[in-house]
């Protein structure tokens, strides 16, 4: 009991209340931490329901195959497309999402509205958990978040019915967790990582990318395990995360003898590509309107001082953050992989790798800028010799971008699209005296058209594509013996891999059925 008294005495007998006041305040200071975040998710998902809330999602060709396979499977058709034909080129896990929500009586049309608006929030509050992992001033962590609800594109991919809303939170499950797993070794963050990694190649095939950044982590990043051990985690998490897309393809094989309806188109104009993705980019910072070289010199400048700032930061202050170097490490090498691996199929494919595609390493990009303005202020706070000092200018720099640029620009973007709607289910294509004779009289046989998808969205009935370049032979084939042939011509032709009319006009005789404002309508036969 003496020895207990000396003890109480040498510590003093208000030490173990104040350590229990201060753990009780860090707990009630996260909790405030996450409502907030959670109030901006919120703000998230209105601004997302308040851009469709008068035309309803956001329509485009791949959003009508996820809508027609969701309605397929509720009528028992299994994965058929609009057209009645299997659905390969995506993965199942849209398509089945909205489906098992359509059990419930809700449409997958308005179930894929709110489902990607929950998205949209749940993808800004899990940026300020990201976000939180690495920066300590909470006042960057919320302009962090601000600048994620404010992105142009973040609002664009949530208010159409696309696979990215909830392809992007897997990424960032995924990462969260593979770096949880890296820095304790414990099985539970492995296996929910692998999780989220098998979920997101079933959402998108891109999606392996997350299985070959895993891969690379387990076996570069982590020190405390022998190899053998390193490569039975490798296995473990390969194994769970390939298993459902190896399933899925090995379907598609067997039900259209193909594993996902990609064929080579080599375009090797790297260059020209990389510079259009740029061009795609660069807006999430910089007005588009300042031509690409300019945008290009503005963010070029930006993160090198950034970089700078890191750099000078840990010579003079000789900090090192240990528990969010891995996180970092992580961050940058999974940036890296995601990129060259979207780029690079892109050139095999000739496929566009447009803004959207890169928007799951957007709250990334967003850490490592917050990385280096938390460097910058902490250096300014030295420079004027007082902490705070450093942080208001950086914050007062951060919300001049936020109120002048991200800011207007996405209220334009909400009332414009309130307005007007998006895509394929927009005022424009509502209003298509095109659209509005077909309703009006569906032709009676074969349709083809250089916009298929709209037909299908508006009118109810299946149409194909018109002739791709160098396929014109195949499609003679696809021409129907039995029944009369369309070719339905809307003016605005903008798909390049498609003949022109002029093209088309001559391998085939063409009569005018209807011609109105915005395109015609004629009966196709072979010459």
């Amino acid at each position: 009991m003496g020895r207990n008294k000396n003890i109480t005495k040498s510590f003093g007998s208000n030490k173990i209340p104040k350590v229990q006041n201060d753990v009780a305040m860090v707990k009630i200071s996260n909790i405030i931490q996450r409502i907030i975040w959670a109030a901006f998710g919120i703000t998230a998902v209105l601004l997302a329901l308040k851009s469709t809330s008068r035309y309803g999602v956001g329509m485009s060709p791949d959003a009508v195959s996820y809508i027609s396979v969701a309605e397929h499977l509720l009528q028992g058709k299994g994965y058929t497309d609009y057209l009645g034909e299997p659905y390969v080129h995506w993965g199942p896990l849209l398509p089945s999402l909205l489906a098992l929500i359509g059990l419930t009586g809700i449409e997958p049309l308005t179930a894929a509205r709110f489902v990607n608006a929950l998205c949209f929030g749940i993808t800004v509050f899990c940026a300020g958990v990201l976000f939180a992992k690495r920066i300590k001033e909470r006042l960057l962590v919320i302009l962090g978040i601000v600048a994620v609800l404010t992105s142009f594109i973040m609002l664009q991919i949530s208010m159409y019915a696309w696979t990215e809303p909830l392809f992007n939170i897997l990424i960032i499950l995924f990462l969260l967790n593979i770096v949880q797993f890296l820095k304790s070794g414990d099985t539970k963050p492995l296996l929910l990582a692998a999780v989220c990694s098998a979920l997101a190649c079933v959402q998108r095939y891109v999606g392996l990318t997350t299985v070959i950044a895993g891969n690379i982590f387990i076996l570069l990043l982590i020190h405390n395990f022998s190899l053998w051990e390193k490569l039975k985690r490798s296995a473990l998490f390969s194994t769970i995360a390939c298993v459902p897309v190896g399933i899925w393809v090995i379907r598609n094989k067997l039900a259209a003898s193909t594993l996902a309806n990609f064929y080579p188109d080599l375009d090797l104009s790297a260059l020209k590509e990389f510079t259009r993705t740029l061009n795609f980019v660069t807006p999430w910072f910089v007005p588009a309107n300042i031509p690409l070289g300019a945008r290009l010199a503005i963010i070029g400048t930006f993160v090198i001082l950034l970089a700078a700032a890191v750099i000078m930061k840990h010579i003079i202050v000789g900090k090192k953050q240990r528990e969010s170097a891995m996180l970092v490490k992580a961050v940058v090498l999974f940036i890296l992989i995601y990129v060259t691996f979207t780029m690079t199929a892109s050139i095999l494919v000739n496929a566009e790798a447009n803004d959207r595609l890169f928007t799951p390493i957007f709250a990334f990009l967003i850490l490592l800028i917050l990385i280096g303005l938390e460097a910058a202020a902490e250096l300014l706070g030295l420079l004027f010799q007082k902490k705070w000092a450093g942080y208001l200018i950086v914050i007062a720099l951060c919300g001049l971008w936020l109120a002048f640029y991200t800011l207007p620009g996405i209220a334009q973007r909400v009332n414009y699209y309130e307005k007007n709607g998006a895509g394929l289910n927009s005022a424009y294509w509502r209003q298509s005296p095109l659209i509005n004779w077909l309703r009006e009289h569906p032709p009676q046989g074969k349709i083809f058209s250089n916009e298929p998808f709209a037909i299908y969205f508006q009118c109810g009935f299946g149409a194909r594509l018109s002739p791709r370049l160098g396929d014109m032979e195949n499609f003679k084939r696809q021409m129907s013996s039995e029944k009369q042939n369309y070719l339905v011509w809307h003016f605005n032709h903008w798909r390049t891999y498609l003949y022109g009319f002029e093209e088309i006009s001559s391998q085939f005789k063409l009569k005018p059925l209807a011609q109105l404002p915005d395109g015609v309508v004629f009966v196709m036969d072979k010459k």
